[in-house]
């Protein structure tokens, strides 16, 4: 597996949750535990060098999935899976049942629609840990295993039962144990633009959209309905919130001439991510049908042969080329215009 990342890859970006922590809408502890764990999670054991290898192919079982009950802890060193895949068991635990019935969906997509059996390519059981933290406000992969908090119940509710949120964080390590990209800068950004395109993707086909009637917003199911937000970012131009008492405004660019520059990488590549998930958006948007059908065939096949360090003008490059392998010209030219739309114009 090609690991060039850094790691957590989390789910809610960092500035979304200062903003929550400053406007005292999430409890100074929770806030406290929230960051520790992120901070924990960047000192992650990496996998032995020996269970690091590149993907050549699909594996002929794909991943066995297993699910582990942390109870509020953080240490799952010690401890035996509650849940197997194909076990034939049950738990009364909702979130353990939600967390791998969500892995099998995801774990389904990628074999269904791209012929990918395996999400790491090492043939190591998915490692979920779920109840991970004291009422933890995030979920994560830190190279090694995933990791779900259960949320204060207050904005998040909790992330392992939310499609999307699996889907995501099981998308950053198929995108690590592929192109690695370096979770820093514009190659981090394509990252998290990766997992959030095939988490969209993921949660449009079980629903069986079209591109016109999918929301194109992430981050709903796992906010407390109370606050009245849509969700935490979108793949559209306007803002999925404005003006919100607590929370502000959401800000993430959606053009290259807003592109932040600021030295914490983790607040920049979650923000950035926003242009490429916008060329993809336009990208499917102007082809139609559904996403996964073609948008997201390039979409994946160009970004799991990027190098480590790609940036955007890499990524828009690939996408156009990946659609003139594919012998569509239409795709190469919606990828064009839209690279162009977001202020990557690369010349025909």
């Amino acid at each position: 597996m090609r690991r060039h990342s850094t790691y957590p890859h989390a789910y809610v970006a960092p500035d979304f949750q200062l903003r929550a922590a400053e406007s005292q809408l999430v409890p100074v502890d929770v806030a406290m535990r929230t960051s520790h764990f992120e901070g924990s999670a960047r000192r992650a054991r990496r996998m032995p060098e020996h269970q690091v290898r590149g993907v050549s192919g699909s594996s002929a079982q794909g991943d066995q999935i297993h699910i582990f009950d942390l109870a509020g802890g953080m240490d799952s060193s010690n401890l035996k899976p509650v849940r197997i895949s194909g076990d034939g068991k049950t738990s009364d635990d909702r979130i353990v049942e939600a967390a791998l019935r969500n892995a099998l969906i995801v774990q389904k997509f990628y074999t269904d629609v791209f012929g990918r059996d395996s999400i790491t390519g090492d043939g190591m059981p998915l490692e979920i840990c779920v109840h991970y933290g004291d009422r933890l406000n995030n979920a994560l992969w830190d190279g090694a295993q995933f990791l779900f908090g259960d949320g204060d119940g207050r904005i998040y509710l909790p992330f392992a039962q939310s499609l999307e949120v699996v889907a995501h964080e099981l998308s950053h390590a198929m995108i690590d144990s592929t192109s690695g990209l370096a979770y820093s800068g514009e190659s981090g950004a394509l990252n998290e633009s990766f997992a959030d395109v095939m988490a969209a993707m993921v949660v449009q086909r079980e629903a069986d959209v079209t591109v016109e009637q999918a929301s194109w917003v992430m981050g709903a199911d796992v906010l407390n309905p109370a606050l009245g937000l849509a969700g935490i970012r979108s793949f559209k131009t306007a803002p999925v919130f404005q003006n919100h008492p607590n929370l502000k405004s959401d800000t993430q660019p959606k053009h290259y001439d807003d592109y932040v520059e600021d030295p914490d990488e983790d607040w920049m590549v979650h923000a950035n991510a926003g242009i490429p998930n916008h060329a993809f958006y336009l990208s499917a948007t102007r082809l139609g049908g559904k996403a996964w059908e073609v948008a997201g065939q390039i979409w994946f096949e160009a970004f799991v042969k990027l190098v480590p360090t790609a940036d955007f003008v890499a990524a828009a490059q690939k996408t156009i080329w990946t659609a003139e392998a594919f012998q569509n010209p239409e795709a190469a030219e919606a990828f064009r215009e839209a690279w162009a739309a977001v202020g990557i114009k690369i010349e025909g």
